[in-house]
């Protein structure tokens, strides 16, 4: 009977190993499939973090072109308008000189003007001094003949 117990013991014992492996085994099972899960999430993840970091980058580059292009461009319009202001102030010079020239004609014409306007009246003055001493000189001669 000895022999029984044991064995019967022993076919327990050998049950008990069966089921805890059997145990392990579906948690070795479980953890695995958990394992496949995570690596397939962590892929997933990695996958999307570079379409992310690849689509940030190229919105990035597109946006440092656009800021590139926009700078660009208002460089050309300022140059463009220093180009015009320039235009301008040289022909505001030109005409600043030109209204200097002309201001200087005017004001010659005026001294030439004054000027004729005292030889006029000068020769006015002579005139009537002439035309005293002719109507003199006609008395003298009436008056001696």
């Amino acid at each position: 009977m000895k022999e029984a117990t044991l064995r019967t013991e022993a076919e327990l014992m050998a049950k008990e190993v069966k089921l805890e492996r059997d145990a392990v085994q579906r948690r070795y099972d479980e953890a695995l499939a958990q394992l496949s899960q995570l690596q397939n999430l962590k892929e997933k993840y990695s996958e999307k973090l570079q379409e992310s970091m690849a689509q940030y980058k190229i919105d990035t580059n597109r946006e440092y072109s656009n800021l590139v292009s926009s700078v660009e461009i208002e460089k050309a319009k300022l140059e463009a308008e220093r180009a015009m202001l320039r235009e301008k102030t040289s022909a505001v010079e030109k005409m600043s000189a030109q209204v200097q020239r002309a201001q200087q004609d005017m004001d010659d014409i005026q001294d030439q003007l004054k000027e004729a306007r005292a030889q006029a009246l000068r020769w006015r003055q002579e005139k009537e001094e002439a035309e005293h001493t002719v109507k003199d000189l006609s008395l003298q001669v009436f008056l001696v003949w």
